[in-house]
Parts: structure tokens; sequence; C-alpha cells
């Protein structure tokens, strides 16, 4: 995942292919996260290009969308202090790790920083669960 948050933060802007490979990593709709990787491979190759599940949500280009990404319960806080968009998600939590944070230097990729503090917080939670380890 450390890839997929660099490519994030070096992103000009949100776009259907990062918003498939955030998918990929977190899951989505009834889909694992080996499921979408294995669809994005195989449809890759066919077509030479990122292949999109129809219905992937636009994680990297909508706030309502990148919401999404983050776990019932946990606390989320957003900023664009001094021209830089910083979204932590885990506020209040009893992780020793957390809060989980996402920064772009774009102020207006809030959604691209609330992806990579959802992906960071989604990583370490899923260590977490009893069949990770």
């Amino acid at each position: 995942m450390k890839d997929l948050i660099e490519r994030l933060e070096k992103a000009s802007e949100g776009s259907r292919g990062l918003d498939a490979l955030v998918g990929a990593a977190v899951g989505f709709d009834g889909w694992t996260p080996g499921e979408w990787r294995a669809y994005l491979a195989e449809n890759a190759q066919a077509l030479g290009a990122v292949a999109v599940p129809f219905g992937c949500p636009h994680f990297t280009t909508s706030l309502d969308a990148a919401m999404t990404l983050v776990r019932e319960g946990l606390e989320y806080e957003i900023s664009t202090l001094y021209s830089i968009a910083r979204v932590s998600v885990g506020l209040n939590a009893s992780y020793a790790d957390g809060p989980w944070n996402g920064e772009h230097k774009e102020p207006r990729q809030v959604p691209l920083a609330f992806c990579i503090a959802a992906i960071k917080a989604e990583e370490a939670l899923r260590a977490r669960e009893p069949d990770n380890g």
C-alpha cells in the first residue's frame, strides 16, 4: 500500500485509474481487495490500461466517496490550513499508532488526502484482526 500512498501524494488530481487502485487496496461493494486486484490485473492485460469496475466510486475526486472508505465510528478531521489538504482519521481512538494522517500539497485535493489517511487507517486496523496475525 506504500506505493499507492506515494502515487496519491504525487498525483496532481484524482483519476478513474487511481479510483480503481484505491478500491483494490481496501475492497468495496462486496469485493475483497484480492478479488478487485485480480479483476484489475486480468482486464489491464486485455485493455492495456487500468480497467475500472462498474460502479467504482470516484474516491479520488469526490469527498463524499472518499469518506465511505473510513470504518463507521472512526472520527476524522479535515483541514486546508496553510494551503495544504490534511486529513486525520481515527481521532480519539485507543490505538497507539493512530490517528492516521494524509496530506496533499494542493489544498483543493482533499479527497486525495482523505484516501491516503483512510488507506493508512484500514491497513493498520486490518493488521489487528485475528485472521491477519
